[in-house]
C-alpha cells in the first residue's frame, strides 16, 4: 500500500509538471496571454462547434507608435506598455458586461480569449455575442480605458509618447 501511495504521488507530481509546461508552451512569457499559434487554435475549435445563432469578434489590436516608446524610451518601458496593455485587454475586454442576458455566456459557457500575437500586436476573441454590433462596443471600450490609462504614473516620459491603439474587429 505505500508502494501504491508513492506511484500515485510521484504520478501527480509528474502529471502537474506536464500541464504547467503545456500552459507555458501556450503562452507568451512576457504577457502570460495565449501566444498567437494557441489562439488561432482555439478560436477554430470554438468555431467547429459554434452554435450558429450566435456572433462572434476577432480583433486585431496594434500599438501605434510602439518602435518610438522603444527608441525613445528604451526597451524596459517598450516592456512596461506591453505589459500594461496586455493587463488591460485581459481585465477590460469582456464580453459578459455587455451580454448580461445571452444564456449562452454562463460561468462555464464560452470564454473571451486575448493573446499576444508578437511584438506590439495583440488579439482577442469574444465569442457569443447577441449583435455583431457588440463587438465595436467591446473594442472601444477598451480602446477608452487604454488610451485613458494614466501611463505618466508608470513612466513619466509616457506624457510625451501617448499609448494609443488600432483596433480591427
Amino acid at each position: 500500500e505505500r508502494r501504491d501511495t508513492a506511484v500515485a504521488a510521484i504520478t501527480h507530481y509528474f502529471e502537474e509538471v506536464v500541464s504547467e509546461l503545456s500552459d507555458r508552451a501556450r503562452r507568451d512569457p512576457k504577457t502570460h496571454l495565449l501566444n498567437g499559434t494557441s489562439f488561432v487554435e482555439r478560436v477554430e475549435t470554438f468555431l467547429a462547434g459554434e452554435p450558429r445563432a450566435l456572433w462572434s469578434a476577432v480583433g486585431i489590436i496594434d500599438v501605434r507608435h510602439f518602435k518610438r516608446i522603444n527608441d525613445n524610451l528604451g526597451h524596459a518601458v517598450g516592456d512596461l506598455v506591453i505589459a500594461g496593455v496586455a493587463k488591460i485587454l485581459s481585465e477590460q475586454l469582456r464580453s459578459r458586461e455587455t451580454q448580461e442576458t445571452n444564456e449562452f455566456l454562463t460561468s462555464s459557457g464560452p470564454r473571451d480569449l486575448h493573446a499576444r500575437l508578437g511584438g506590439d500586436e495583440f488579439g482577442f476573441f469574444v465569442p457569443a455575442l447577441l449583435r455583431p454590433e457588440d463587438a465595436r462596443t467591446i473594442a472601444v471600450r477598451f480602446k477608452t480605458k487604454l488610451e485613458t490609462f494614466p501611463w505618466q504614473t508608470q513612466e513619466p516620459g509616457l506624457r510625451n509618447f501617448p499609448v494609443k491603439v488600432d483596433i480591427g474587429v
